[in-house]
């Protein structure tokens, strides 16, 4: 399977370019150059689609805990309610997969320039 080559019918997102590149480094499969920079400058461009993601959720995280606040509890009993609920765990996923992403980014990027010096010569 290629990212390049993906069935045009199929919306490619984040999760299937992070599951391809996991697939690949759990099968100890090399990535080639033009893969790795088209999955990188892929992600690139889906990576506001995630941050849309975490904001919808800290939205709603700030909406759990402002009810719970609203209901009588105080400040700190809301917060550890909030951070007990699968919506913060899922927010605090959400970070960790755009962090992920932004990093892989900053990989490319440099195994892209590393490649280009080595074209050149220096």
């Amino acid at each position: 399977m290629s990212l390049i080559n993906k069935d045009m019918d199929e919306k490619i997102t984040t999760d299937i370019i992070i599951n391809y590149l996991q697939n690949q480094v759990e099968q100890k499969l090399p990535i080639d150059p033009g893969t790795f920079l088209d999955a990188a400058e892929k992600l690139n461009i889906l990576l506001g689609d995630e941050h849309e993601e975490l904001f919808s959720l800290a939205q709603k995280c700030a909406i759990i805990k402002a009810d719970k606040i609203l209901e009588g509890k105080s400040v700190a009993m809301a917060k550890a309610l909030l951070e007990a609920s699968d919506d913060y765990r899922h927010m605090l996923s959400q970070k960790a997969k755009i962090e992920r992403i932004v990093e892989f980014i900053r990989l490319a990027k440099l195994h892209a320039r590393i490649k280009n010096d080595e074209i050149k010569g220096y």
